[in-house]
């Protein structure tokens, strides 16, 4: 089956904020490290404008401890780069049962 996904890319946090600002998004996915700040930061701002935001963090660090702090941020996934596309598709369809 295939699955369409509208994007709406923010390379820094503060742009992901100013996107937020203006709309609901069905899934966030976010780069742990950004240019101006923590993909963990942009998650916790998100979840307490919007509660139970789905969110997907992706890194290059995968040690429990990193895995961890996404968890607490409020992201539902944590991912290792280099991303493995079957793994993402997978976690989307779990945390987006229907497509968005």
């Amino acid at each position: 089956k295939r699955r369409t996904f509208e994007a709406a890319p923010a390379p820094t946090r503060e742009e992901a904020r100013r996107e937020a600002a203006v709309r609901d998004f069905d899934l966030v996915v976010s780069d742990i490290g950004l240019p101006d700040g923590s993909g963990c930061t942009l998650m916790t701002e998100l979840r307490a404008r919007r509660p139970g935001q789905p969110g997907i963090a992706l890194s290059g660090y995968g040690m429990e401890e990193d895995v961890a702090r996404s968890q607490a941020a409020g992201f539902d996934a944590h991912l290792t780069k280099p991303i493995d596309v079957k793994a993402l598709d997978d976690v989307i369809a779990r945390l987006l049962p229907r497509d968005a």
